[in-house]
């Protein structure tokens, strides 16, 4: 099965502010979804993302993949179905966003250093781990996209949001 480069919603599109829905455990092995999930890869490393959401192109369902893997934090990529987010400690670092669906925008957000996710890998089993530093940043970024969040709905300041290769003033 060859994978497949999907489109990316832009932002605008409706999909990008509904919030997912989860994936039938049942369905997670059929041929339909391990699709999805190598089209899913395939597209993120092939844009260049650090992590790309089912709702990114198109498809309602709670699931993404994160290739962070200057992280440090296991095997790239990794797979993420239904994940539950929880922050660990009340810290948030100010950090550096982007998102294919906002191509050429940039900024600023405040995102928690440390999170335990628990959630099904690509077989269906359960898993949970706690992630840090940029694996963490990336995971509650992707997690947004499943709640119909977007970034620059997290900016501190529309001083904090900028175009690739516009000089600030």
């Amino acid at each position: 099965m060859k994978p497949e480069l999907l489109e990316i919603a832009l932002m605008g599109r409706k999909i990008l502010r509904q919030v997912a829905e989860p994936v039938p455990v049942e369905e997670i092995e059929s041929e339909e979804m391990q699709k999805l999930i190598k089209d899913l890869t395939f597209t993120m490393e092939k844009k260049d993302g650090l992590g790309l959401a089912a709702p990114q192109v198109f498809k309602s369902l709670r699931i993404f993949v994160v290739n962070a893997m200057d992280a440090g934090d296991g095997n790239y990529p990794q797979i993420f179905i239904n994940p539950r987010v929880k922050p660990i400690g009340n810290k948030k670092k100010r950090g550096y966003d982007g998102c294919l669906s906002l191509p050429g925008l940039y900024g600023y957000t405040r995102r928690y250093n440390k999170v335990k996710v628990s959630y099904l890998n690509e077989q269906g089993e359960k898993l949970s781990g706690i992630f840090s530093n940029l694996m963490a940043r990336v995971i509650q970024h992707e997690f947004d996209h499943l709640e119909g969040v977007l970034w620059i709905d997290r900016v501190d300041s529309n001083d904090d949001i900028y175009c690739k290769g516009v000089k600030r003033e």
